[in-house]
């Protein structure tokens, strides 16, 4: 019962007593007043009784619901400001939702782990998320047990996004059962018609079809720019970026040389990234020419690392041939010209391509 109602009581109860005092003349002892005021008086006290009652059923009603917006306020809190460690564990901990939610993740994340493993068909480790530190010590282990155990190591951080390219590149259906021998042929294939020669010619022609595209020397010179010194450093790979929201797996894949792990994992084909065949062909050439090596792959971007800066004219040779491989390059990495790439290149050691 409410405490409007409670109010409404005691009013009637206080009125009816008034009446009797204007009606007996104010001699609340008077006899003949005397049943009425009895009547009131019951009222009064049974009104009490009731309002004494409800008011404990209000007291904890208003304590389950304080107790309810604490909870939403501990929610609203976690939410807005992140909880500190032994705060989100309790919270992880006690939360049934949360639970469900994790367990739902964790059997999603194994599952596709499991695709990438049979893809890969190679030893996998798999790292989930937030292990970036974790992963990039695993990786430079593995680029040196490498060398002895032969294997080139790739980081590629797995997503069904990515693993619908890949088969769309090997020509198999989403859903259908894949067979690891036809892929490893598709593979070898690959990996045989790949040509240095190919992937530098290609990125001549491409380089002069986007010449026609932006009509001759004046827009193309524009975009080239003049010799800078505003280029970015790299030499660390950006796993932090991508392993906040992918896992990853680290495959040893059983090639020779670092550019034919391009083949293991295709994609491409669509919007200004290159097609497969390219792809791995311009991967050779680098690496025969830079000793360019693919470190890792998502859906969408690949990293590489070569053993020094580029120097000289090399770098704006080079520069050039990376916005013709990846004409988002300067878009994504907040640089303006061809030439702040140029100048990128004579400081970093790690190449960042990224398409739309």
């Amino acid at each position: 019962m409410g405490k409007g109602r409670h109010i409404i009581l005691t009013i009637i109860a206080v009125i009816q007593l008034a009446f009797v005092f204007v009606k007996q003349g104010n001699t609340i002892f008077n006899v003949s007043g005397f049943p009425i005021i009895l009547i009131t008086s019951a009222i009064i006290i049974i009104g009490f009784i009731i309002y004494k009652a409800t008011s404990d059923d209000n007291v904890f009603s208003v304590k389950m619901e304080k107790e309810e917006l604490n909870e939403s306020d501990k929610l609203l809190d976690l939410i807005m400001f992140g909880p500190d460690e032994e705060e989100e564990r309790e919270f992880r901990k006690n939360n049934p939702y949360v639970k469900e939610q994790k367990a739902k993740e964790a059997k999603a994340e194994n599952q596709l782990f499991d695709k990438f493993r049979k893809l890969a068909d190679c030893p996998c480790t798999f790292f989930g998320l937030n292990m970036a530190d974790e992963i990039e010590k695993t990786y430079h282990e593995a680029l040196e047990r490498g060398k002895k155990e032969g294997f080139v190591p790739i980081i590629v951080f797995i997503s069904d996004i990515l693993y619908d390219e890949i088969m769309k590149e090997f020509n198999i259906v989403t859903g259908e059962e894949i067979s690891i021998n036809y892929i490893n042929s598709k593979r070898k294939e690959l990996i045989d018609i790949a040509s240095d020669s190919e992937g530098k010619k290609w990125l001549e022609n491409t380089l002069q079809k986007k010449w026609n595209e932006y009509g001759g020397s004046y827009r193309y010179n524009e975009l080239l720019g003049k010799p800078s010194n505003q280029g970015y450093e790299l030499h660390d790979l950006c796993l932090d970026d991508y392993n906040s929201s992918d896992a990853a797996i680290l495959a040893e894949i059983p090639v020779s040389e670092p550019w034919q792990a391009l083949a293991w994992f295709p994609f491409g084909g669509w919007n200004d990234c290159p097609r497969k065949k390219n792809f791995v062909s311009v991967g050779k050439y680098w690496f025969k020419q830079y000793g360019a090596a693919p470190a890792f792959i998502t859906y969408n971007t690949i990293e590489m690392t070569a053993p020094q800066p580029v120097e000289g004219t090399q770098s704006l040779h080079l520069a050039k041939e990376q916005h013709t491989f990846c004409p988002d390059i300067l878009a994504q990495t907040g640089l303006s010209t061809i030439n702040d790439l140029a100048d990128s290149l004579r400081k970093s050691t790690v190449w960042h391509f990224w398409w739309n």
